[in-house]
């Protein structure tokens, strides 16, 4: 660990011969390479609207994913599945490989006030990573307490 910040060079002994070690070995890069959100796109993406998951993905097209980790306290409801599966298929056809999956959704509670088990929601979910081959895999279904 560097105990001072790195643009003055103040480091120990130890960690000076193991970055010396690494400097010819390195790639030097071009300023503008890592500029803060330089290459960043945005999408307005509205409801039911086609997605170009191509281009909204390109940055990661035959890129090797260490983690993908998908956010939607939705998208493990029955109705919302299919949804999920088109949509991890597509990102698989993108990517040159997924190294780890990650999916945290919740319980949903249908119109008609039936709540469908949180475990037969992992199930189905992880039925899912499996059908697309992507078997390093967590599942998370937070259980629904009180109202939603």
């Amino acid at each position: 660990m560097i105990a001072e910040p790195a643009d003055i060079g103040a480091v120990d002994d130890a960690l000076s011969v193991e970055i010396n070690r690494l400097l010819p070995l390195s790639v030097l890069l071009p300023r503008d390479k890592l500029r803060e959100g330089e290459r960043m796109s945005m999408w307005e993406l509205r409801a039911g609207e086609e997605r170009d998951l191509a281009n909204i993905f390109s940055a990661v097209a035959k890129c090797w994913v260490k983690d993908l980790v998908i956010r939607d306290p939705y998208c493990g409801a029955s109705r919302n599945r299919p949804k999920l599966k088109a949509f991890l298929a597509a990102i698989k056809s993108l990517v040159g490989e997924i190294q780890h999956v990650t999916i945290h959704c919740k319980e949903y509670r249908d119109k008609d006030g039936n709540v469908e088990f949180y475990l037969d929601v992992e199930r189905h979910v992880d039925e899912i990573l499996v059908a697309l081959s992507l078997e390093n895999r967590d599942v998370e279904v937070r259980p629904l307490r009180g109202g939603g």
